[in-house]
């Protein structure tokens, strides 16, 4: 039986910190996530925008009821990746002063401009890989705790990804469970791979891009990616009709399409009966059980000094609203709320202790601070039992303050 130990909270020395953007706090009672998942080479603040503007779209078609219990998220995509290491290659390729800028890459792998003999190759290989790359980027895991941690807290997920985004997209899917799945959907736009579950998708007929990806996989003998299905009346908004705002929320009958997809998903998704609340800072500890015997508890310690655990699950801001002692062998899930109307400001610091086990864990520790998201995973080589209550592994701080107009704001540290 556990043994109720009190301690400060201790952070080791040495410590390091990332720090991750402040932001103000957002929608308390929603019942849709409504995701947004990136291309390639797209910088947070365009990614943000376009989520934002993805729900304004959203907002002469519902009831100001159904609108407002909507909130937006990201699932971000922060690099190139092998893209990136391709635009690099290319330029040292040319061998030459001439500069190459980004549109006249895009407009060289879309076809509209010749590529240079000594790239193509390149280009061609570029291309098998991606059609064959698993998708191992460690950002998928971000992408695949924030979902889950929509449906534990009552929320059906609707992710509208873009391009690269779909891929992404695929793959968090493969690793939901089939319960998680029922409140999860993709609106794919713009999208390169041969399948897409839900098949629920939108590609422009002049999207030059895809047609060109089509074009070189038919030729290397690759699945191709899905057929296009809509055309727009108006002129494609850039020159090579892919993009996700100048194309496909502005044609006319593209964006009709995404929004409807969405409307459809609203009332065809299974509302989650939330396991936690939701509030304006949660934090979602998960690690994977080994035995039946394998415990790991997260803890928190409050502006306040109150310390929150499993012989304390009330503190003066949050509370823990579950503790896991379920042993399922599957996935062990303890969650940390703090209400609207209880937030303090102050320091929220976050740690976890690995009570009882056999093999080392690693507790993934999921924290939401307003729309501000981060993933932290800490290591646990042996349990510790009672005694790690007085100093669990640390994980990450949450900073509140208060701006001039008195919104909170929030600052989100990680401790590695």
């Amino acid at each position: 039986m556990k043994m109720l130990i009190c301690a400060p909270f201790l952070v080791a020395l040495g410590m390091t910190t990332v720090r991750a953007d402040a932001a103000v706090i957002t929608n308390c009672s929603a019942t849709t996530a409504l995701v947004f998942g990136n291309s390639v080479l797209t910088d947070r603040y365009s990614a943000e925008e376009a989520s934002k503007r993805l729900k304004n779209a959203l907002k002469g078609r519902l009831s100001q009821a159904e609108w407002e219990h909507i909130v937006t998220d990201l699932a971000y995509n922060s690099s190139g990746g092998k893209l990136n290491d391709f635009y690099e290659a290319s330029v040292q390729a040319m061998n030459t002063d001439q500069t190459l800028s980004w549109t006249e890459f895009w407009k060289q792998l879309a076809g509209i401009s010749v590529m240079p003999p000594p790239i193509q190759e390149a280009a061609l290989n570029l291309l098998v890989d991606a059609a064959q790359d698993p998708m191992t980027n460690p950002e998928l895991a971000e992408h695949v705790a924030r979902y889950r941690q929509h449906i534990l807290e009552g929320k059906r997920v609707i992710l509208v990804s873009h391009s690269q985004g779909n891929f992404f997209a695929n793959q968090a899917y493969d690793q939901l469970t089939e319960q998680e799945r029922q409140s999860f959907g993709i609106v794919g736009v713009a999208v390169p791979s041969s399948y897409l579950y839900g098949n629920s998708y939108v590609t422009l007929v002049n999207d030059e891009l895809i047609s060109s990806l089509r074009s070189i996989k038919l030729s290397l003998q690759l699945a191709p990616p899905l057929d296009a299905n809509v055309s727009n009346s108006e002129p494609p908004g850039d020159e090579l009709g892919h993009g996700f705002e100048s194309n496909y929320l502005a044609g006319s009958f593209s964006r009709d399409r995404i929004l409807a997809r969405i409307e459809q998903y609203l009332y065809s998704l299974v509302l989650p009966d939330p396991e936690a609340g939701q509030g304006v800072i949660t934090a979602t500890m998960t690690w994977h059980p080994t035995d039946y015997r394998s415990d790991v508890d997260l803890h928190i310690f409050e502006p306040s000094g109150s310390h929150v655990y499993y012989q304390d699950l009330i503190g003066l801001s949050g509370f823990l609203g579950r503790d896991d002692v379920s042993r399922d062998y599957l996935r062990g899930t303890e969650h940390y709320v703090v209400g609207c109307d209880d937030l303090q400001t102050g320091e929220f610091r976050f740690g976890v202790n690995y009570y009882q086990g056999y093999d080392p864990q690693t507790a993934e520790v999921a924290i939401q601070a307003g729309p501000t998201f981060q993933l932290y995973f800490v290591d646990l080589p042996v349990a510790l039992g009672p005694q790690g209550d007085a100093n669990p592994v640390p994980a990450a701080i949450v900073k509140v303050t208060q701006d001039g107009e008195l919104n909170f704001v929030f600052e989100v540290i990680g401790i590695q």
